[in-house]
């Protein structure tokens, strides 16, 4: 989930222990100051060192030693101050308090400690490079906000205070990157985390959103997001006040900024796209409603399309993504899911899934005065997504629950259990987060080892008991996304839609679903900007924040069923995907549109397109290797005396190009059977090679760090330079428009981009890009030419995802595998790419999601793998060849006529024709029966 990017590591050490969790969610951290505490313990006269925090509504000091808890001092605690302290000629102050917090001792995650005593506490405090006297005013004008004033005034006296401190802060001109910018616009913002929001200043230039914090709470002063990497720009509520904003962008990052009001929103909207550099994706509702009608997106994208679109967002905790209930059989030992009984009823709400329970609500709301409802909860809070996700987000449990974790026996203990709560408790009626369904165990598992207690049972409360049907998490989370894309679910889907997002949200149609919820939750309850008394905006402001939030209605008349059968399908394999990244790049894939509440529809029908041809390329055109089951051998050709590193072919197919170990370059004519050219390149191993778009050129890496360009027309090299500072082991080629990138990939781990150009008899080279995410040796690279996107992977199992046009980094999928990385390749739509892992796997993953769709377990390694989209074929440890069957995951075929590891593998793009290459430097030439 999107969130956790942001939740420290709960066993181990960081740079820094604050956070804006560890304050309520009211409060404002201002500012903080090295500083000295001293106070006493037992006997023992103490003196540590560490930072003074001021913020509105405490004073936290955070000691430098870990060994010491962080303490949280309330204002409202303070009994009195002492403004004369000093210790040895250096100025301090004292304070009196009769209770505070201490909080990660040791930086561990767990409850806060509360410390209160009939005899007040001392702690004194020595201020080391600021002024003690501003330090001890401004502590002062806080303290006496919280002395002797009713609630209403002390957050009128705190919000001037605020104000004032933040009117006195301007953006710094000097973080600007480049001076040809054009300042746009300027203004006051909130960045929106999850449970947490951090004022700052905006500044939008014709080339970047920056945001400038009020506050030093991160390690950068300032946050730059470049406008050429917008992806889609999204207006939310926020509080169900139309005043945010979020923006996504293609490098998997995002932006959610709460303006102060919606006038100021949709202005810096407007500018934002306004600007040249800024290319927005689009995609029209009615476009994806048709699209999953007709099978050509999964039922998992469909419904966080729907959420985005919704305001459901993984950054705001009260608006999560919502997902239903699916499976109700928690019981038997196993499941069909073809078997109907075994689903929830989709045409119900949660609280109408029991009859008898549902008479006591509907008993209830006819006794009830307006405005009437039948659950006083909702399907979807903070509380229930933080109850889900407890062992991977334990911090927000804490600041979501005043430093306490629940009682054991309310925790998520079990799926059995927790489903027969939301069928059968009087107050539960909670639904389902998108992690149900996706590729992450973490959230089943106690991987932190947290002590979240012992039930009344004597139980402790551990990893999530699942039910007997799913040996382990994996194979729970594979099972219910395989039961919600099953034929039974995808034809009933639309009426969940119908209850959460459509004509049953509200309304008579909700009363006569038994799908109404107290009206706070609702988008036009009230409008909190007419609402003067703070002290009731704030009850009001909780009740949203922490009681969960209605949906954006999206359609008023039925949505129509599904049509078609599931074209694409993305089961979930049993691996598990990046907590950080998978689900946000989910919602980016089925580009989020801003304007649909008003009844805008001005986006483009590109993205459905591409949805729909990518459906019809994988499952609707027949394969292109159909003749695969039935290779026949040609010849074998001794071309090489060493390890064979590469082969390719001409884009005829009639001839092939190989290179070795042994620094040879042979073209061969597979039409007439003739060795046409062997010529020794450079003075290292030759590890790969690539024909570029003229034909009659072709790209070489070496060991030797050198990339060559051999001229064919003249048989000798025309080009060479000096392109890393260790051995290549690879490079690929692709061109769009009148560019040519290449990109090549080294055993230092550096991935770098070249621009090639003719230039004469040559080429001119110049390098475009160099990166370094990846920090071991690059063991594979392949690239699409269409998408424009490339793969790399290294011997630690990391892959790194990139967009060739643009130079730069989309994504990293760093826990698919973490073993060296034996090879990639791309479906021929660019959807997916196929990982092939020296840990016996192989891998289908989702290109934009990084879902796993399909893993195959194999009895061997797996060393070449290529895919025409329904068929692939694989080089194998062993010498063999093996067909496999995507669609029906399983093996078709296999092949052995090498004796030693295939090494190199290359098929014409008819697919008539397929030659692989060994390490014991044999090559063979097969012929399919097509």
């Amino acid at each position: 989930m999107a969130f956790l990017d942001r939740v420290p590591d709960s066993g181990h050490m960081r740079n820094q222990r604050f956070s804006l969790l560890l304050l309520d969610h009211d409060d404002v951290y201002f500012e903080d100051h090295s500083a000295d505490m001293m106070f006493t313990e037992g006997k023992e006269q103490k003196r540590i060192e560490g930072r003074l925090k001021v913020c509105a509504n405490c004073v936290v000091f955070d000691p430098k030693e870990y060994i010491y808890p962080i303490y949280k001092f309330p204002h409202a605690s303070i009994v009195r101050y002492n403004v004369s302290f000093a210790v040895k000629g250096e100025k301090g102050f004292q304070f009196c308090i009769k209770s505070y917090s201490e909080m990660k001792e040791g930086n561990l995650v767990k409850p806060w400690v509360t410390r209160r005593s009939e005899d007040p506490d001392w702690f004194g405090f020595i201020i080391k490079f600021s002024n003690v006297d501003d330090v001890v005013q401004q502590l002062l004008e806080l303290n006496e906000a919280w002395l002797d004033k009713v609630y209403g005034e002390r957050r009128k006296v705190l919000a001037s205070l605020t104000n004032r401190r933040h009117a006195a802060i301007k953006f710094n001109i000097g973080w600007i990157e480049d001076l040809s910018e054009q300042i746009v616009q300027e203004v006051k913002a909130s960045r929106v985390l999850p449970l947490t929001h951090n004022p700052g200043r905006v500044m939008l230039t014709s080339a970047i959103v920056y945001f400038q914090p009020f506050n030093n709470i991160d390690s950068e002063p300032v946050f730059r997001f470049k406008l050429c990497k917008a992806k889609n720009v999204v207006k939310r509520r926020y509080l169900l006040r139309d005043v945010g904003l979020e923006i996504f962008f293609t490098d998997n990052t995002a932006l959610y900024l709460a303006f102060e009001d919606t006038t100021e929103r949709d202005m810096f909207e407007s500018y934002l796209r306004k600007q040249e550099v800024v290319n927005l994706d689009t995609a029209d509702q009615k476009n994806m409603m048709v699209a999953w009608q007709q099978g050509a997106i999964s039922n998992f994208d469909y419904l966080m399309y729907l959420n985005n679109l919704a305001d459901r967002s993984f950054t705001d905790l009260a608006q999560y993504p919502v997902f239903p209930w699916i499976i109700k059989d928690y019981t038997s030992d196993c499941i069909d899911l073809n078997d109907p009984t075994i689903y929830r009823d989709l045409s119900k709400p949660m609280g109408a899934q029991n009859p008898e329970r549902l008479k006591d609500f509907i008993k209830r709301y006819e006794e009830m005065p307006e405005p009437k409802f039948f659950y006083g909860t909702h399907y979807s809070t903070p509380g229930y997504v933080l109850f889900y996700t407890i062992r991977v987000a334990p911090e927000y449990s804490l600041n979501l629950q005043n430093g306490k974790f629940d009682r054991a026996d309310r925790l998520f203990q079990s799926i059995e259990k927790t489903w027969c709560n939301a069928y059968t408790g009087v107050a539960d009626v909670k639904e389902l987060v998108p992690e149900f369904f996706m590729t992450s165990t973490s959230f089943l598992q106690n991987n932190h080892n947290l002590d979240l207690g012992i039930t009344q049972n004597g139980e402790r409360v551990e990893n999530v008991l699942l039910p007997p049907w799913a040996s382990t998490p994996e194979e729970f989370l594979k099972r219910n996304r395989g039961a919600l894309e099953s034929d039974y679910v995808s034809q009933r889907l639309h009426q969940w839609i119908d209850l959460i997002f459509g004509a049953k949200q509200t309304g008579h149609e909700a009363v006569k679903a038994h799908n109404l919820f107290y009206y706070l939750t609702y988008e036009s309850a009230i409008n909190l900007d007419d609402v003067s008394d703070a002290a009731e905006r704030h009850a009001y402001e909780t009740q949203i924040m922490e009681f969960g939030q209605t949906p954006r209605q999206l359609f008023h008349i039925a949505h129509p069923p599904r049509r078609g059968p599931v074209i694409l399908r993305e089961p979930v394999s049993n691996g598990e995907a990046s907590n950080g990244e998978v689900v946000d790049e989910i919602t980016q894939k089925v580009k989020p549109h801003d304007g649909i509440a008003e009844g805008s529809q001005n986006g483009g029908e590109e993205s459905i397109k591409e949805l729909s041809q990518a459906a019809d390329s994988l499952s609707l055109q027949p394969s292109s290797w159909s003749g695969f089951s039935n290779l026949e051998l040609v010849l074998t050709l001794p071309l090489h005396k060493d390890i064979i590193t590469c082969l390719t072919m001409s884009p005829d197919g009639n001839t092939l190009f190989s290179v070795s170990q042994d620094s040879t370059l042979t073209v061969y004519n597979l039409s007439n059977y003739q060795h046409m050219l062997s010529q020794k390149i450079g003075t290292g191993a030759l590890s790969s090679i690539a024909v570029l778009p003229d034909e009659d050129s072709l790209l070489l890496s070496s060991w030797d760090n050198n990339l060559y360009i051999f001229s064919l027309e003249l048989g000798s090299i025309s080009s060479e330079w000096n392109a890393h500072h260790d051995a290549i082991a690879m490079v690929k080629v692709s061109s769009f428009g009148n560019e040519m990138i290449a990109i090549s990939g080294a055993w230092d781990g550096v991935i770098k981009m070249w621009e090639l150009k003719p230039c004469g008899m040559g080429w001119s080279h110049s390098c475009v890009a160099e990166m370094f995410e990846h920090t071991e040796e690059i063991t594979a690279l392949t690239v699409h030419e269409n998408s424009n996107k490339a793969i790399s992977g290294d011997s630690c199992g990391r892959m790194m995802l990139w967009d060739l046009s643009t130079q730069g980094l989309i994504k990293k999928v760093t826990d698919s595998h973490s073993e060296p990385i034996n090879d990639l390749c791309f479906t021929p739509d660019g959807l997916i790419f196929i990982t092939a892992c020296a840990d016996l796997t192989m891998k289908l993953i989702n290109t934009e999601s990084l879902v796993e769709l399909v893993v195959f377990h194999s009895h061997e390694e797996i060393t070449q793998v290529r895919t025409d989209g329904t068929y692939i074929l694989t080089g194998n440890a062993s010498g063999s060849l093996t067909l496999w069957d995507a669609a029906n995951e399983k093996e078709v075929q296999s092949y052995h006529q090498h004796k030693d590891p295939i090494s190199a593998l290359c098929i014409s793009r008819n697919g008539d024709k397929v030659v692989s290459g060994d390490e014991g430097h044999s090559i063979v030439y097969w012929s399919t029966s097509q």
